[in-house]
């Protein structure tokens, strides 16, 4: 098999073809990872971290509002719950 060089840059039209090919396939698999990262992986990481969010907001949301409250408040709420 006879591969005759292309004079303008140095490879044959098989090499050409193959880089092309490459190249194609390249390009076909960034489009591919970014249609599944937009279309799966992203709403799926929005809808678990929003879940966990809100999960761990209810879980301390006594501590937190308690840890919020000014002092005096506390004080007074205190000393109401040991009069009663």
């Amino acid at each position: 098999m006879i591969i005759k060089k292309n004079h303008i840059h140095g490879f044959s039209q098989f090499q050409t073809r193959i880089s092309l090919l490459f190249l194609m396939l390249a390009g076909f698999l960034l489009l591919l990872t970014g249609y599944y990262w937009l279309y799966v992986m992203e709403p799926k990481l929005d809808t678990d971290s929003h879940s966990y969010a809100t999960a761990l907001a209810s879980a301390d949301a006594l501590n937190l509002a308690g840890a919020l409250e000014p002092k005096n408040n506390k004080i007074k709420r205190q000393l109401s719950i040991a009069d009663n």
